[in-house]
């Protein structure tokens, strides 16, 4: 069974909520009409009162332990005895996507399947041969993870798909861009709240930041579906509340982020000091990467705001004197399930769920809410929806 927990329970009394509370409060005071508490002028910075409100209400939200939505139709997990599963991510070297195709290949065991892992170096090329070695190989499932772009790799997913092998993703699209987009070729998929999980980094750059405009490093990953809705998403929270900063975007390809992503970084803050935040749009491995970069030139006055996962390693180091200060972190163990479990149903020939409602939350970490974070089970996301997966599968 898999299970992770890190340091133990959640302490009494805290939450990411009581948290984000103390930060909008300190240094309020209640208006005279009573409606609520106002902040000092020169606490505002650039921003209005209502929008000083209006985001730190919506980091609080995105700071809690969320919640996660849960089938209610069993797997007839029997009727996939014996079968053989073949697992890829985009790429193997970032470490939550090793992680999750390693926690599928545990859990297809766990209950009977046959699991393959092929590592991928984050090229589509790469992404093409495992396809091929799937399908002459005869598995009866091929499942895509962490952002394989199934375009592509479509003249593969099709041959697989004649071949009868049922072509699943995890966490492909956005939930809300274009009504949630579900690809014609494969057999099932999940997708993310990509938008949102973006938007609340954004959100809390801004926050940090607001004393005055400033400018933004971007990173992109053009290559992986998420990568433009991350960047619009971002773009979307700085035309309204700091129209006056300015966004720099270096395109870096997954395949060459670890050697490529310092470099870029460093040229970058170099070529203008007023950068006072990084954003890789396509996190991970690839902000411990960028923040690389911003640890070897001492700016000590940049931030790194990173989105779509981070070692729990570098985030057991976020506080003062890190450059992390916000990110938005999945859950490798819910992302696993959610995609596994829509897998599977495709698998067993049960009608598949809602790929854009039954997917795994983000969850938004800064300095003020890691502690607590660290210390709820399964990595700051809990045990709920583990639990009622593990009971659909007939498991618990």
């Amino acid at each position: 069974m898999i299970r992770l927990h890190h340091r133990g329970l959640r302490r009494a009394g805290v939450t990411a909520l009581a948290v984000a509370s103390v930060i909008v409060l300190a240094g309020c005071t209640t208006d005279a009409t009573g409606s609520g508490p106002s902040v000092a002028a020169d606490d505002l910075g650039f921003l209005t009162q209502a929008q000083y409100d209006a985001i730190t209400d919506e980091l609080a939200q995105h700071s809690a332990v969320p919640d996660v939505p849960v089938p209610d139709e069993p797997v007839d997990v029997a009727t996939l005895a014996g079968e053989r599963v073949f697992i890829f991510p985009s790429a193997s070297f970032l470490e939550d996507c090793d992680t999750i195709s390693k926690q599928m290949v545990d859990q297809a065991k766990e209950l009977g399947m046959d699991a393959t892992y092929f590592q991928t170096d984050g090229s589509p090329a790469s992404w093409v041969q495992g396809m091929l070695q799937a399908t002459s190989q005869g598995y009866d499932a091929i499942v895509l993870l962490c952002g394989v772009d199934p375009d592509l790799i479509g003249p593969q997913v099709e041959a697989a798909t004649a071949a009868g092998i049922t072509v699943t993703a995890g966490a492909l699209y956005d939930t809300e861009t274009g009504g949630g987009r579900i690809h014609p070729a494969l057999s099932a998929q999940t997708n993310s709240p990509l938008t949102t999980s973006y938007r609340s980094t954004a959100l809390q750059a801004v926050f940090d930041n607001r004393s005055e405009p400033f400018h933004i490093l971007q990173l992109t990953a053009d290559e992986i579906p998420s990568s433009p809705v991350f960047a619009a998403a971002a773009k979307a929270v700085y035309d309204e509340f700091c129209p006056e900063c300015e966004i720099t975007t270096v395109n870096v390809p997954l395949a060459d982020v670890a050697t490529k992503a310092t470099p870029a970084v460093q040229s970058a803050l170099v070529a203008d000091p007023d950068i006072k935040v990084v954003m890789p749009v396509f996190g991970g491995t690839g902000t411990t990467y960028a923040a690389a970069g911003v640890s070897a030139l001492g700016r000590a006055d940049v931030g790194m705001y990173g989105s779509y996962g981070m070692p729990i390693a570098d985030l057991e180091q976020m506080g003062e004197g890190s450059a992390l200060k916000g990110v938005t972190r999945h859950n490798n163990l819910l992302r696993m399930m959610t995609t596994f479990d829509q897998t599977m149903r495709a698998m067993a020939g049960q009608e598949i769920v809602d790929g854009n409602k039954y997917v795994d939350p983000n969850r938004l970490v800064t300095p003020e809410n890691v502690d607590e974070f660290m210390e709820v089970s399964n990595e700051g996301f809990g045990d709920v929806a583990i639990d009622k997966y593990r009971a659909l599968w007939g498991l618990n």
